[in-house]
């Protein structure tokens, strides 16, 4: 077995691919879009690299790929933090602790050789994306833009070192357990809110970018000083928003305003891994887009993929407000729920209000870490 650096476009491919043979067959398995990840991963379109650095690795047995790993220094998030921190991500293996080691501590000596003290994830490539490794809920496929893992990855990661330092909740909302009286509760703080001044609305079509613009400005404030938070960059939102908006009507996303100004947001999008589960290898052509537009009204499932509230207009009822819109916009649509995720584990006001409105936990997620010197800095507290 052998540990290569990629370093090709047949690399590149083989990086990519990886996934869909380690769990062809798997009941549960969602390929992701090819074109999608190869945007996130090649140093010549990712909007990450702009700020950080990657470097990815392959694990091959006799010649055939038996795991994938990809060291990463975000800049964004050490100079946020003021720390040196390393992460690792798009974490993918056999079952095997020999080749799952060999893998992470590739990463690990990238990440030393760069002056990093710990290694944390899986983040793919951060916190702003799909991150984690699931541990509980493997009854049901992942929602959209969220982790698929077998079992075995938790095993893999703490015998070579790794422990968790962080849960991530992903909580189902099915409207149909939604009490009644968390309506009426988010009707009254609705009119409050309006005679004290705040307007909801859906998101313009016609002012699209502006308003993403603004909500770029609030979700970065709302996440400043968050647990594992780095501030996104202009050119990774706006590619972010082109995704959802070719997903997303406009009354999907929510936004509440306050003279003039963005203050709050909420966004949902159909759970299109209903569809992509049966797309072979992430590929929408030749077919795949028929697939796609033949069976999107066949969407029953959604999630919340965003939200934030500017921290000056925390607890106010914000949230509420925004949750209980966009879920009776999500039924009047035809979905049966959604999906909050992720969630903190430590973030208490929002899985509190998740449990109000009849969530419950199905699936959790967890980011692990590891010291990679001596230093203080890289270890996780007890």
């Amino acid at each position: 077995m052998e540990i290569e650096v990629v370093s090709t476009e047949r690399d590149l491919k083989a990086f990519i691919d990886f996934p869909h043979d380690l769990y062809r067959g798997a009941p549960h398995y969602v390929p992701q879009l090819f074109r999608q990840q190869k945007e996130l991963l090649d140093p010549g379109h990712s909007p990450f690299v702009e700020h950080s650095s990657m470097q990815l690795f392959l694990a091959r047995d006799g010649g055939r790929v038996v795991g994938r790993v990809a060291a990463i220094d975000n800049d964004n998030y050490n100079r946020v933090h003021d720390s040196r921190l390393g992460f690792f991500g798009f974490f993918d293996c056999r079952d095997d602790r020999e080749t799952a080691a060999r893998l992470l501590e590739a990463c690990a000596d990238w990440l030393r050789s760069r002056g990093l003290v710990a290694m944390r994830g899986p983040v793919n490539p951060d916190m702003n994306n799909s991150c984690g490794i699931l541990v509980e809920g493997f009854e049901e496929p992942p929602s959209i833009f969220m982790p698929f893992n077998a079992p075995y990855y938790r095993t893999l990661l703490e015998a070579a070192g790794l422990v968790v330092c962080m849960g991530l909740n992903a909580w189902d909302i099915a409207s149909r357990r939604i009490p009644e009286a968390a309506f009426r509760y988010g009707d009254r703080v609705a009119r409050r809110l309006e005679n004290a001044g705040y307007s909801l609305r859906p998101v313009s079509k016609t002012e699209f970018d502006a308003d993403m613009k603004m909500l770029r400005k609030v979700y970065n404030s709302s996440m400043h000083g968050s647990w594992g938070s780095s501030p996104i960059t202009p050119n990774e939102f706006r590619e972010q928003a082109a995704g959802l908006k070719l997903i997303c009507r406009k009354e999907y996303i929510r936004i509440i305003e306050f003279e003039g100004r963005i203050v709050a947001f909420i966004g949902a999008a159909p759970n299109v891994n209903e569809i992509l589960k049966d797309i072979p290898r992430g590929r929408l052509l030749p077919v795949g887009w028929a697939k796609l537009l033949l069976r999107w009204r066949s969407i029953k499932g959604s999630r919340i993929v965003m939200y934030g509230v500017d921290p000056e207009h925390r607890h106010r009822g914000l949230a509420i407000w925004l949750y209980v819109t966009i879920i009776r916009t999500l039924r009047r649509n035809g979905f049966e729920g959604a999906e909050a995720s992720y969630v903190l584990e430590t973030n208490q006001p929002v899985n509190d209000l998740s449990k109000r409105l009849g969530g419950q936990c199905r699936k959790k997620y967890a980011i692990f870490q590891k010291p990679l010197t001596g230093s203080d800095e890289g270890k996780v507290s007890p």
